[in-house]
């Protein structure tokens, strides 16, 4: 019964640590939304140009494409 009751603690440590995780990737994708929101308070809005790439300093968060459609990306027949 000794085992029993060890692979239940067990099993409610490892609940606790994959809770933690996930409210820590909740909290890390607000924090970069919120970055996000913060770099485009920052742009002007740019007449004529295309803005291919816009370059975050976040490291899950590098690059952002603003092109029109995922159609440009294909390569051409």
């Amino acid at each position: 019964m000794a085992c029993r009751g060890f692979w239940e603690c067990l099993l409610k440590l490892l609940n606790f640590l994959l809770t933690l995780a996930g409210l820590a990737m909740v909290g890390y994708g607000i924090y970069l939304f919120v970055e996000w929101n913060r770099s485009l308070d920052g742009l002007s809005p740019m007449v004529g140009e295309s803005l291919e790439k816009i370059t975050l300093g976040r490291p899950l968060l590098m690059s952002v494409s603003l092109s029109d459609s995922i159609l440009d990306k294909l390569p051409k027949a």
